[in-house]
């Protein structure tokens, strides 16, 4: 079947349209480096920023329908409330926003004033696994009560690392099953007319991360999907109450009435606003709810930093231009929450190690096409030269709201550009930045208590209960700004049902922030193909519940196994 590459956001925000909308085809079955110094912004330029960061312009739409009323669920009865058409979306244009022009959020609405938009599902999370939600539940019989979806991001771009920077991935012996194989087949139907193959040796993928926003916008942009940039304000899925209100910069707030959600967000903002237990860091025994006000403890010195999670990292991604050729000037580039006029020379000598990094992992193995060139010439920056060294942004990030998150991004993009600034100054001025993440790899967040818990003893062991997806990756691969990094051999996860399966929250599913420990958490179960594949899971779920008339956790999984099987997952 062909299908039509279309326009949507990428990570700049940018609106971005395939070249003549080139057809592909896509298959349809489913088979460290110590912070320079903290740069603060005034008051003013960081909620100016949290504005556009994580509460983007207007709505932005996946369709140019109005949100439909909800098909109806078999002994449920749908609202008679009508969608508000004032709030039916447009494209963004194609002019970037910077902090300092964007809009502030309306805040004057009454809830009484509040327009509502009445969905059948709410998936929260611009990313991956998001759009591995939205896939499968378009795999109804016919497209028939196919449901309908508000999808909600908290960017004004994508906020997965694949789309980011995180451009070579972490693959050793399973192929690619489920809804990530249709990623890796889109990716590569992208390359095909370059007559480049991005499967290095035939099996791990590398690509650019404009590729990666391509795919994401394709699989996520459907007539019964309503994409709406937008910070989280209220929500709740108990004592009968099914809502989330939602603040669009210029617009003002929605109220929208889904009857189940699914969160795919690492951070998990929408559980734990629902009010769902989680873990957090190392700590394994406490468990910490917001809504109950039993909030976790900032990590310090004193506890060991129990309750810190693996550290963020800000992703670049670079260009080697030929030798005698020099790049672009990072000093006079511009770049989203770059601050220009922070560069100090002096906090990055002896920091950075010039002669080593001709043969970094960045440089020898992060190998990137290019498709404008044709040649493998750029490079993916990560590992220990964008690992953020300091142990609290990660819980920050985590626990904080927009104003936090966006003065640690801006934090982030500021030293890793300098960084690359002091390269290029110092022995390396072939070495360019093409693309600066707008989102920083976030890789362990919070843990919710499910209805199972995977452990590492169940990894090793190989325990199999109810699995829905099977990966491979590090038995621990953890990235620990205090106690520093450990890769540990390799080990094949297989993830129990019950661990997206929120307890207390019959009709939610959270497909990244999984109940496991901290150490299983830094095996596969991070990985970028397993956060796909549960999104993908989320969705076959969402599909049978809304056949059978069923909450998503009354699904069993004699019931799902067959679709699991049918659509190419690893069980």
């Amino acid at each position: 079947m062909k299908h039509e590459i279309g326009q949507g956001l990428t990570s700049n925000g940018l609106d971005q349209t395939a070249p003549d909308k080139e057809e592909v085809t896509v298959s349809e079955k489913k088979g460290k480096i110590i912070f320079s110094k903290k740069l603060r912004r005034t008051a003013a330029e960081i909620v100016l920023g949290a504005t556009l960061f994580f509460g983007a312009g207007a709505f932005i739409a996946h369709s140019s329908i109005e949100a439909e009323t909800p098909s109806a669920i078999p002994g449920t009865t749908s609202s008679s409330q009508e969608t508000t058409s004032k709030f039916i979306q447009t494209r963004p244009t194609t002019e970037q926003q910077s902090p300092e022009t964007a809009e502030t959020p309306a805040t004057d609405t009454t809830e009484q004033d509040i327009p509502t938009i009445n969905t059948d599902v709410v998936v929260y999370g611009n990313d991956i696994g998001g759009a591995g939600a939205i896939r499968e539940t378009e795999e109804t019989p016919d497209n028939v009560n196919r449901p309908n979806i508000v999808y909600i991001g908290t960017a004004n771009c994508q906020q997965d690392p694949v789309s980011n920077g995180l451009s070579l991935e972490d693959r050793y012996n399973l192929p690619a099953s489920g809804f990530y194989k249709e990623f890796t087949n889109f990716i590569v139907s992208e390359y095909a007319p370059l007559k480049i193959n991005p499967l290095q040796n035939g099996k791990r993928l590398a690509y650019e991360p404009e590729k990666a926003r391509d795919a994401l916008n394709w699989f996520t942009q459907r007539s019964n999907v309503t994409y709406l940039s937008a910070t989280l304000v209220s929500a709740s899925d108990q004592n009968g109450e099914s809502y989330v209100i939602v603040d669009v910069v210029g617009k003002g707030k929605v109220k929208i009435i889904p009857k189940c959600f699914v969160d795919t967000s690492v951070e998990g903002d929408l559980a734990k606003m629902l009010g769902a237990d989680y873990k957090i860091g190392q700590d394994e025994t406490d468990v910490f709810n917001d809504v109950k006000g039993i909030e976790p403890p900032k990590p310090t010195a004193e506890n060991n930093y129990i309750t810190a999670p693996q550290a963020i990292s800000e992703l670049l991604t670079l260009k080697v231009y030929p030798k005698r050729t020099k790049a672009p000037l990072v000093r006079n580039q511009s770049w989203p929450f770059y601050i220009k006029d922070s560069y100090n020379v002096n906090a990055y000598k002896g920091t950075i190690n010039l002669k080593a990094f001709a043969n970094s992992w960045s440089m020898k193995t992060a190998l990137v096409p290019d498709s404008t060139d044709k040649k493998w010439d750029k490079r993916e920056l990560n590992e220990v030269f964008t690992d953020d060294s300091n142990p609290t942004d990660s819980f920050d990030w985590e626990m904080g709201g927009s104003v936090e998150r966006t003065q640690i991004l801006t934090e982030l993009v500021t030293d890793e550009i300098n960084k690359v600034r002091y390269l290029q100054e110092n022995g390396y001025p072939n070495i360019g930045i093409t693309n600066v993440s707008q989102y920083p790899y976030i890789r362990e967040g919070v843990r919710f208590v499910g209805k199972t818990e995977y452990t590492e003893d169940d990894i090793t062991n190989g325990a199999k209960n109810e699995v829905i997806t099977r990966e491979e990756y590090a038995l621990s691969d953890i990235h620990d700004p205090i106690k520093g990094n450990n890769n540990t051999g390799d080990a094949t996860v297989n993830i129990p049902l019950g661990t997206i399966e929120p307890v207390g929250h019959p009709n939610l599913l959270v497909t990244s922030a999984i109940d496991c420990t901290s150490l299983a958490y830094s095996s596969a179960v991070r990985m970028q193909t397993t956060r796909a594949d549960l999104g993908g899971v989320a969705g076959l779920i969402v599909t049978i519940a809304f056949q059978e008339g069923k909450n998503l956790q009354d699904v069993t999984y004699n019931e799902l196994e067959p679709a699991l099987l049918q659509h190419g997952y690893k069980l």
